[in-house]
């Protein structure tokens, strides 16, 4: 099966370590992906998040792959409740500097490993739902200004 990958991706007017403060610990995350977010802010860490996505809960659980502040946060994780996936996807998030701004990318991959009837399903589901996600992190981020 064909490779499934969601990519978004923003340049923000801010300077890396400030975005960190979005991407490298729960509290940061919680406020753009629109859900409840912890994390272990190490590899090997615990993440969870919990969330409501078209009027379904779901836990989203897994482990911090790559903790590079203010650089890359990895994260292999996977839904398990309200059923839980047979195996896991990866979200990245890199913060790159470019010149007085910062261009943060989002890839979530992995949805081909998941069963056929589910696969594709739920990567239209992450695709609408990281849709907007951005706009959000640019709210926070205007938010902690004010």
């Amino acid at each position: 099966m064909k490779a499934l990958t969601i990519t978004n991706e923003i340049v923000i007017d801010a300077t890396p370590e400030r975005v960190w403060k979005f991407v490298g610990s729960g509290e940061g995350l919680s406020q753009w992906f629109g859900s409840d977010v912890s994390i272990e802010p190490q590899v090997g860490g615990q993440y969870v998040e919990n969330a409501t996505h078209g009027g379904t809960d779901y836990v989203l659980r897994g482990t911090v792959q790559v903790y590079d502040p203010p650089n890359q946060l990895e994260l292999s994780c996977r839904i398990e409740e309200p059923s839980m996936w047979a195996d896991y996807t990866t979200i990245r998030v890199t913060v790159v500097a470019e010149g007085d701004s910062t261009r943060v990318t989002l890839i979530h991959t992995g949805f081909e490993k998941l069963p056929d009837d589910l696969s594709q399903r739920t990567y239209q589901g992450f695709t609408q739902g990281w849709d907007g996600v951005f706009d959000r992190l640019v709210l926070a981020m205007t938010k902690e200004i004010a």
